[in-house]
């Protein structure tokens, strides 16, 4: 399948340039994810700029231990936006309880 292109996050790139970012960044992230899920947490946003897109890396860690408990990338960062990702937050600490 030489020169099959994928379009992530209306994006094109080449499989091969997608699958080693996902091998680089499963790598950084497996020493992040906790273990267990905390009963306090952090959430906060970042912006990606890629090319000439904006990109909001959201994400919840706990505090003690600074790992993270939830990520997701969005396209904006409006209160809509933020509706969207803590109902994914509560999901994953509403199981612990």
């Amino acid at each position: 399948m030489k020169g099959v292109k994928t379009r992530l996050l209306g994006i094109t790139r080449s499989r091969t340039v997608i699958w080693k970012w996902i091998q680089k960044f499963s790598i950084l992230l497996k020493c992040r994810i906790a273990d267990d899920l905390p009963k306090v947490i952090i959430v906060d946003e970042t912006n990606l700029q890629v090319k000439d897109m904006n990109l909001w890396f959201w994400y919840a860690i706990d505090p003690e231990t600074r790992k993270i408990v939830y990520y997701k990338i969005i396209w904006n960062r409006t209160s809509l936006a933020c509706k969207k990702v803590l109902p994914g937050i509560g999901e994953i600490l509403w199981k612990i309880t």
